[in-house]
């Protein structure tokens, strides 16, 4: 049989190698990689959500300026230039000035050669949408918002749960 001729090893290993290398890449990109949700510059649904949240900002800059309990997280959705459109990004906001505002990636961007962590230097015109996230739950996130109603409503509700996000009609 050959499978067990020792002239075959050599392309068994390989075959091997090959596959777990391909294994590997699938479970990476499943796994370690946030699929991000493509809206439309006519999504009307996002215009609006970033009208809401650019509206609502000084709710969140007066949030940020106050003593937070631990564990609160200050988010801010960022769109910055990639190729012909713009990806949103978030970063958890740490900086602000009145030239400029600062913050972390908090996920790796899929259209820009940035990484997770990475801090950002961004204009006021750049954010999209604010939130806030504490033991009671996540305030803003009007984009996540309309992100969730595209969604079948049993996955809309999971993914709702694990962000800790409520859901608005």
């Amino acid at each position: 049989m050959f499978l067990f001729d020792p002239s075959y090893r050599p392309i068994l290993i390989f075959l091997a190698v090959l596959g777990l290398f391909a294994l590997f890449r699938l479970v990476r990109q499943r796994w370690f990689t946030d699929p991000g949700v493509d809206f439309s510059d006519d999504d009307a649904g996002h215009r609006q959500a970033v009208q809401l949240a650019r509206a609502s900002l000084d709710e969140f800059w007066t949030a940020l300026r106050r003593p937070a309990a631990p564990g609160t997280e200050f988010g801010l959705k960022i769109g910055l230039p990639a190729g012909q459109g713009t990806e949103h990004v978030w970063v958890l906001a740490d900086g602000r000035t009145e030239s400029s505002q600062s913050g972390k990636l908090m996920s790796r961007p899929r259209y820009l050669k940035l990484r997770e962590g990475e801090r950002i230097q961004f204009e006021p015109d750049q954010i999209s949408d604010w939130m806030i996230r504490d033991a009671t739950g996540t305030r803003g996130a009007y984009t996540i918002q309309a992100m969730l109603r595209t969604l079948p409503p049993h996955e809309a509700r999971r993914m709702a749960d694990e962000q800790g996000v409520v859901l608005q009609d």
